[in-house]
């Protein structure tokens, strides 16, 4: 993931004035010509025949001049820590990210439960660091981020997964109510101190044990803050629309305003008609007068562990447990039962899928990575239920799959809704970039929904990109090219920006991006990347309303 061939920018200028734009400025209203001046790191004027003096001159002509994307579902956790050379945010115009997500982020870690949740993060969110430890609570986290030099600006969501286990580790069952205090209060001090807002992925061990009761204290405390709930549905498949009617009731009982991340239809069973079901009954909700809203990615296949694909019993305890009922017999036997039927408890999709859709990304053998389930299974002679857990066993549960359970009509009928945000739902790993989806979501967007299909307007994907998901999430004075705004601006010859990632090869980077400004520094200049410090850690500032 390190971008080679670094060009320093030793430019001492805070002031430029891009001229011959085509600005796009992000509210999906159509675009104009007119020059743009960057002074101190903000949008100081937009016009034309700007007169500034002392400042950089920069031609634009024929290209597209928007906004920095915004991309608020990234796993990009841990990115200044271990990859702080990665070019593929920039080159392919994301300014500003949001991670955390999915019920996942690198705190609170408690020394006493350090192993637990190392088991719960690392398969995600790639290895903590050794100084991880002191991150007990989202200020500690903070004080650590802010020491890194940071390629575009971050923010983070607090994970409703690693709260549970850093209180009350990986089991099942209720969480008794001294520890449901301890699980709010730490949910409080990360909101105090500026986490965006809390995510939920209860589609996770341990977060699937939760009660919907439970579910309603927690998010009365995220509610109290103002802050958003995203949610990794509980399911996906046979189950969205149990699971998007759980978000609707929490919705209604705590007023906090829900975003459904990554909104999808898994599985066969599940395509066209069901899924038109979920998407009326979110209309629906939102003509109640309800807060909720969604993002998805341009892609068929999801990104994950597979040991997503087990049944919910046999993920209880952590990754020791799962390995001890993957040896033994009975529990292995109940497993591979399982796996073979459609369940009204849980979703089963790859039951509803089928094995030749899963695809592995990562694990410990070098010769199947790329094949998928199905075929292993018939190269080895075995079921496919069998071939899944003899690679867990070997993999000791940290393979990464692609699963290509969605329809591409449904996919594309979800990114063209006009409430739908675009995100990439990116995961970093030691093992490099598993997924095109990391290094080519933008670039796909505008080369296949706009130049190529023609699907919606460019006006528009940019202000799925841009204004957006800075509105859902509440990021201030970003997403729009709007005098005082500050200047995260990008410029790219719409033909020519394109992706160059495939599942063969994810880590390709795009072409096409010509000039990336973050907080009004230039990070790219004709195409290459100039400087990879230019981003801010950004916090929310907020009030409380909680007076309990």
């Amino acid at each position: 993931m390190e971008q080679s061939g670094l060009f320093k920018d030793n430019s001492a200028a805070d002031r430029y004035l891009l001229r011959n734009c085509r600005i796009y400025d992000g509210s999906g209203q159509g675009c104009y010509s007119g020059e743009i001046l960057i002074r101190e790191g903000r949008i100081a004027a937009i016009g034309r025949d700007i007169k500034a003096e002392a400042c950089e001159v920069i031609d634009m002509k024929d290209m597209a001049v928007a906004p920095g994307f915004i991309d608020i579902h990234r796993h990009a956790d841990l990115q200044p820590f271990h990859w702080p050379d990665s070019g593929c945010e920039l080159m392919q115009g994301i300014t500003t990210m949001i991670s955390g997500n999915c019920g996942f982020s690198p705190f609170p870690l408690l020394v006493e439960r350090m192993n637990a949740c190392k088991e719960f993060v690392e398969p995600l969110l790639g290895r903590l660091p050794e100084k991880a430890v002191e991150w007990t609570d989202f200020d500690s986290f903070l004080h650590a981020i802010r020491k890194k030099e940071l390629n575009v600006n971050q923010g983070t969501l607090v994970g409703n997964g690693i709260l549970r286990v850093a209180v009350n580790g990986t089991g099942d069952g209720p969480v008794p109510d001294r520890k449901m205090r301890q699980i709010e209060e730490r949910l409080k001090e990360a909101l105090q101190h500026g986490a965006f807002g809390l995510s939920m992925g209860l589609m996770y061990a341990p977060e699937c044990y939760y009660s919907e009761e439970e579910l309603g204290r927690i998010c009365k405390v995220a509610a109290a803050y103002g802050a958003v709930i995203t949610v990794h549905l509980r399911g996906e498949g046979s189950m969205a629309d149990a699971s998007v009617r759980e978000v609707l009731r929490l919705c209604r009982s705590t007023g906090a305003h829900f975003h459904i991340s990554h909104l999808k239809a898994a599985g066969r069973d599940n395509w066209g008609p069901p899924f038109e079901k979920i998407l009326d009954l979110l209309y629906e909700a939102r003509l109640e007068g309800l807060p909720v809203t969604w993002d998805a990615y341009p892609y068929e296949a999801g990104s994950t562990t597979l040991t997503t694909l087990l049944p919910p019993w046999a993920l209880a305890g952590g990754t020791e447990k799962i390995l001890e009922r993957l040896r033994d017999t009975r529990c292995r036997q109940r497993i591979l039962a399982d796996l073979g039927k459609r369940q009204s408890s849980w979703d089963n999709l790859v039951y509803a899928t089928g094995w030749d859709r899963v695809t592995l990304l990562s694990g410990t053998k070098a010769a199947q990575i790329g094949k998928n389930i199905g075929e292993l299974a018939r190269e080895n002679g075995v079921p496919p239920e069998e071939m899944c857990l003899d690679i867990l066993l070997e993999d000791a549960c940290e393979t990464g799959i692609a699963f290509f359970h969605m329809d591409e009509q449904d996919v594309r009928k979800v990114i063209g809704l006009k409430e739908t945000a675009v995100i990439s739902d990116s995961i970093y790993s030691q093992k490099g970039f598993t997924h095109p989806r990391s290094t080519g979501t933008y670039p796909k967007l505008i080369q296949e929904y706009v130049n190529g299909r023609k699907d919606f307007t460019m006006e528009e994907a940019i202000r799925k990109c841009t204004s957006l998901p800075a509105e859902y999430m509440g990021i201030r004075d970003r997403g729009r090219i709007c005098a005082g705004y500050y200047a995260d601006i990008i410029a790219f010859r719409p033909e020519e920006f394109v992706s160059r990632s495939t599942y063969e090869k994810p880590g390709e980077l795009p072409a096409g991006m010509k000039y990336v400004f973050v907080n009004g520094r230039p990070a790219v200049r004709q195409g290459n990347i100039v400087r990879l410090d230019a981003g801010r850690y950004l916090t929310k500032e907020r009030e409380s309303n909680d007076d309990r």
